[in-house]
């Protein structure tokens, strides 16, 4: 009868507790308040950790307690059996039950007793420890790299008001720049106007204070390019962009104003960027001249631009191979024909090899010369013909003027001489941008190009549309590091 009773207890033990834990996930960590302890709720930032550590140690002796109750309860029903050995052994659960109470709670009055922090878990930071923390003076605790609610954060309860960047014990050193976005509200990005958002870049030893900050993120600053919604690169900032986009993110999409290029020298980590006005950085549009430089810093778009009457939906971020070795490229054959490479030697070639290229080319197309020398066709006919176009140092690109596009016309539907029909890459290790200049409605001169990075066998179906009646510009000719 008594074991009967017994598996029934344990049965609707069972069932309460994985009642109880479907109820908790159901209220979304609805945690219950616990005596001296509270709940870890609402909880945000440093204090979280150990709020959490004794609540759930509170939790434990708690729970020790209520079953050594209920086991006490069983023994003292046990007592009602008249049997002999089931009184014994109801006594004896009865006394263990009083023996694992008394332990229990001595154990939490001993530690209490020894130390405080024992039961009270605080994190305290190592005092020379180099790393990012809340600070108070010269006392310190950890600090997340996101805090999406400052303002009822434990942290700011407990006063600290202020970021510490430490590279060393002394608080100097060195160490990459912290970047802080700072919003007025709780929220992040999610619930702040970001032309409130302050940007702050602090390097190793430096503190930045946080009074009036509702929320804030923070990153290590790294080599790549950084978007900006306002010119001279203030306000709000993107994070270090170092791969194509071909949709620029919001809320940067369609805004951008400036850019901030990092490069890192010691290994070889040069930036740049050619953004355009369409969200397909493959598409030809409105653009953007190449912007790099080797000493990085703050670029405005306007001065890369024909008309400051641009948006920015798109963008090339490429790696400039600053160092022409690390560059997988040796050159770049433009064909005047469609499958220039292969077209049965009827096609003339311009190449430019990896020497004059260097670390940047840009061609006028004025002056793109092809070779004609051993094919078979009308146009090579007449270009050879000239006594001056034979006998010509091609590799080397030395030659008079002839067998050239001295009008260009739009590529893509090769009219008037046929400027160029095909794109063949030596390796990968080029970004070719064709520019056109035209006039809008307005009379204002504008910038159009098309990017490729691979060989494109058909210029005339891989050529977006273009502005009409214009001709072609130049060329430029980046080597990257893919």
């Amino acid at each position: 009868m008594f074991k009967k009773f017994k598996r029934v207890i344990i049965s609707l033990i069972i069932i309460l507790f994985f009642f109880g834990a479907h109820s908790a996930l159901a209220l979304e960590r609805k945690y219950p308040s616990l005596p001296m302890i509270g709940s870890p709720e609402n909880c945000t930032g440093s204090g979280c950790l150990p709020l959490f550590v004794s609540y759930w140690f509170t939790l434990a002796i708690i729970a020790a307690c209520i079953l050594a109750l209920i086991s006490f309860t069983v023994g003292a029903i046990g007592l009602i059996n008249p049997n002999p050995d089931s009184h014994n052994n109801a006594k004896d659960r009865m006394k263990g039950s009083i023996l694992g109470l008394v332990l229990c709670l001595s154990a939490l009055i001993l530690l209490q007793t020894i130390n405080p922090n024992i039961v009270g878990l605080q994190l305290t930071p190592l005092p020379g420890a180099p790393g990012i923390y809340y600070a108070k003076g010269s006392e310190l605790t950890a600090v997340a790299f996101s805090v999406n609610d400052f303002t009822n954060s434990q942290a700011r309860q407990d006063g600290y008001n202020a970021i510490k960047y430490k590279c060393s014990a002394e608080g100097g050193g060195t160490g990459p720049n912290l970047l802080i976005w700072k919003f007025p509200n709780p929220g992040l990005e999610g619930n702040n106007d970001l032309n409130s958002v302050t940007m702050a870049v602090k390097s190793c030893g430096q503190s930045e204070p946080l009074g009036g900050v509702g929320s804030f993120k923070m990153a290590f600053e790294a080599p790549g390019v950084y978007y900006y919604a306002n010119t001279g690169c203030s306000g709000y900032m993107s994070y270090a962009n170092t791969s194509t986009q071909n949709s620029i993110s919001a809320p940067f999409i369609g805004v951008i104003k400036s850019v901030k290029i990092v490069n890192d020298p010691e290994n070889n980590d040069y930036y740049g960027a050619i953004f355009h006005g369409v969200p397909d950085a493959s598409k030809g549009s409105d653009c953007t001249n190449p912007i790099f430089t080797a000493d990085g810093g703050c670029k405005n778009l306007s001065d890369y631009l024909l008309s400051p009457n641009f948006g920015a939906f798109s963008a090339n971020i490429f790696k400039w191979a600053k160092n022409k070795s690390s560059s997988s490229g040796d050159g770049v054959w433009f064909y005047s024909d469609s499958n220039g490479w292969d077209s049965g030697n009827k096609s003339g070639v311009f190449y430019i090899n990896s020497q004059n290229i260097g670390t940047y080319a840009s061609q006028k197309a004025a002056d793109l010369k092809f070779n004609y020398a051993g094919v078979d066709s009308a146009q090579a006919i007449t270009c050879t013909s000239y006594p001056s176009c034979r006998d010509i140092d091609w590799e080397n690109n030395e030659y008079p003027d002839c067998c050239g596009c001295s009008s260009p016309k739009d590529w893509s539907a090769g009219e008037g001489n046929k400027c160029a029909g095909s794109i063949k890459f030596g390796g990968n290790g080029y970004l070719v941008s064709l520019y056109i200049t035209y006039s809008d409605i307005d009379g204002n001169d504008r910038l159009f190009c098309q990017t490729f990075e691979k060989d494109t066998p058909n210029l005339s179906t891989a050529w977006s549309a273009s502005p009409g009646g214009a001709e072609l510009d130049h060329i430029d000719i980046i080597p990257i590091v893919q």
